[in-house]
């Protein structure tokens, strides 16, 4: 398996992965219906999502590059996925498929057996990128069409009339004057 950001100069993560695993769900509304009214469900896909468990060993053989105090594997692969968070990559799956616009939403070291061993599971979601285009809609001359013009009908009453039933009962009971 091979993890490399897009469009950016970082080096590739390299790896032989123990599992893989892709997962694409949606979630279904559902509302309870009564008195058989009308109601519709939606369906919302929700973005996919890849789970990877590779293992990376310390464990090298002859200097590195020449040099003996040079990074180790478990450390140069815990480096790229710090680098790498926040940052669209694209997974290749040697002999599967390749996957992009994913971003790494989690990563998890276990150590199993000697030091030198570390099992990383690592979980990635589809970032969805939404396009939109705005277009202007231009101001209307007809924003009365249809309506009738103002008139005005002279002074209006602003007595209220008669109180309600439930002011009369707050004055029966003393509240109100």
């Amino acid at each position: 398996m091979n993890i490399s950001v897009v469009d950016s100069p970082l080096q590739n993560l390299y790896m032989t992965e123990l599992s893989f695993e892709l997962f694409f769900s949606d979630y279904v509304t559902r509302h309870p219906v009564d008195n058989q009214v009308s109601v519709s469900d939606h369906v919302q896909q929700q973005p996919d999502e890849i789970q990877a468990t590779f293992y990376v060993s310390d464990v090298r053989i002859g200097l590195v590059d020449g040099v003996p105090g040079a990074a180790l594997p478990i450390q140069e692969a815990e480096a790229f996925l710090q680098a790498i968070r926040g940052k669209l990559v694209a997974i290749e799956v040697f002999g599967y498929a390749t996957f992009t616009d994913y971003v790494l939403q989690s990563a998890r070291r276990r150590r199993r057996g000697p030091s030198s061993l570390a099992v990383m599971d690592l979980r990635f979601t589809l970032l969805r990128i939404a396009n939109s285009t705005s277009v202007p809609i231009p101001p209307s001359n007809t924003s009365n069409a249809g309506a009738p013009a103002p008139q005005d009908i002279g002074q209006q009453s602003t007595s209220a009339g008669r109180p309600s039933l439930a002011f009369q009962g707050l004055q029966a009971a003393g509240f109100v004057e």
